[in-house]
């Protein structure tokens, strides 16, 4: 590094071992994980939805979570 131009106290910097930057690094790597874990629940909460929607047939398969549902507790209008 010395030899590329950089200074001696940058080498030092570099190659020192932080022990903040090594609680940072498990921190973000246990979020990571975590993330990961809570996205794969997830997708198979929504496989099981899906196949209950499917298991249900009418309005359980009808609506799905792009479809708009009807609006609840409307008045009734007299014919």
């Amino acid at each position: 590094w010395v030899g590329l131009g950089f200074p001696g106290w940058i080498l030092g910097f570099l190659t020192r071992r932080c022990p903040q930057a090594d609680i940072y690094r498990a921190d973000f790597e246990a979020e990571r994980a975590a993330r990961e874990q809570l996205h794969g629940q997830r997708e198979a909460l929504q496989e099981e939805l899906n196949q209950l929607r499917l298991r249900l047939g009418g309005d359980g398969a009808r609506y799905g979570p792009d479809t708009p549902k009807p609006p609840r507790n409307t008045p009734k209008t007299a014919p």
